[in-house]
């Protein structure tokens, strides 16, 4: 089942299409240009079987693969047995504008927030990939060192924020060095994510402006039951107008774009803006409201003490990925350099592209799928944690 619809959303569609299934030729560099892991094969760890050691460390991501198959058989992948490395979610491959321009609104790209080092903006394509649902948290990177397959040098460790060693092992783990981050993907038999994968993952091909949607919003609790149940009630015959005037394919796209862009409160007064107006018109209000970008006065000011859990539905993205925008920022495993056609960045020796802004951030701009700041790759900073993602052989 496709993970593109908030829980709202989903509820109130009666079928869900199938994914096309990942390229099984072509994958993604697992590193940068000049790059050589030197970390452990999945199945290397020892201590498997200790009681300490999450199921299914020993098999690594291809124990989600059943015998004989090159690739995971859904879009989400969580089976029981292998709860231990978290879940991974589909994200469908594409062609999409990478980075952003704030100078020609009429150009691919623009935002007003823009950075210099963000563009020019380029076409890239990325083939399909898996990317875990939530960054890696405290507990299974500490069963990583414990199982030999990860060095806890690599780790934040002496420090109020540390998360490595705390007494909350299901907290995003904070601190990891790049190597320490790139080891624990190799030992699980993943790998960082790309630049362009991680922006893909972030944005997706319609270039929104963050993970969630393109309205700045600050983490806080899911919609309760009752604000479920009205904006059901209130959307229900929106949707089947919609699903009955336009292909399904459309329709399903149109109703994706609600979900990724707008929250609960927002969906349910666009609802009642549209319910009495012809179904074309419907669709054009729908549609410009999805375009609308809020000004730097209607920015929230969030403010955070430390990482969060995963458990923000509000903040994910159309696949169902929890914190590309906030929380944590992450580790990529490209070099920090300047995009083609953009003149050579100040030198920075040995830093790596970290994406997606943390509870640090001064503004929540800094949470723009877009934004990209560099990091030394020994840095064992207390907001920059990571994912990791898989490519099919």
């Amino acid at each position: 089942m496709r993970h593109t619809l908030r829980p709202v959303l989903a509820a109130l569609l009666a079928a869900c299409g199938t994914p096309a299934t990942p390229p099984s030729a072509t994958t993604v560099p697992a590193t940068a240009p000049g790059d050589t892991p030197t970390t452990p094969t999945a199945g290397a760890a020892t201590g498997v079987g200790d009681g300490l050691t999450p199921p299914g460390w020993d098999r690594g991501v291809a124990g989600y693969i059943p015998p004989g198959s090159t690739t995971m058989p859904e879009a989400s992948i969580c089976p029981p047995d292998h709860a231990g490395l978290g879940c991974f979610s589909q994200i469908p491959g594409g062609t999409f504008d990478m980075g952003a321009q704030s100078t020609d609104p009429s150009a691919p790209g623009y935002d007003p927030q823009a950075k210099p080092d963000e563009g020019p903006v380029h076409k890239v394509t990325v083939p399909a990939y898996f990317m875990m649902q939530n960054e890696v948290i405290a507990q299974h990177y500490e069963a990583c060192v414990r199982a030999k397959a990860c060095s806890a040098d690599e780790i934040l460790r002496d420090s109020p924020v540390a998360t490595f060693g705390g007494t909350d092992g299901d907290l995003p783990v904070v601190g990891v060095t790049w190597k320490g981050a790139q080891t624990y993907c190799a030992a699980i038999g993943a790998r960082l994510p790309t630049e362009g994968e991680w922006e893909l993952a972030a944005r997706g091909v319609d270039g929104r402006q963050f993970a969630f949607g393109n309205t700045p919003r600050c983490p806080g609790a899911s919609p309760t039951r009752d604000e479920d149940s009205e904006v059901m009630n209130t959307c229900k015959p929106v949707m089947e107008v919609l699903k009955a005037d336009m292909p399904e394919a459309e329709s399903e796209r149109l109703f994706d774009k609600v979900g990724a862009t707008l929250s609960p409160d927002q969906i349910l007064g666009m609802c009642r803006r549209v319910v009495d107006l012809p179904s074309a018109e419907k669709r054009k209000v729908i549609e410009a409201m999805l375009l609308e970008r809020p000004t730097p006065t209607e920015v929230p000011e969030c403010t955070a003490t430390g990482p969060r859990y995963p458990s923000d539905v509000r903040l994910r993205n159309p696949e169902g990925i929890d914190g590309l925008s906030g929380n944590v920022a992450e580790w990529t495993t490209d070099p920090y350099v300047a995009y083609p056609g953009h003149a050579p960045l100040p030198p920075a020796p040995d830093a790596r592209v970290v994406r997606g802004g943390s509870w640090l951030a001064e503004t929540v701009w800094e949470w723009r799928g877009a934004a990209r700041m560099p990091a030394a790759a020994t840095a064992k900073l207390p907001d920059i944690g990571f994912r990791c993602v898989w490519s099919p052989p």
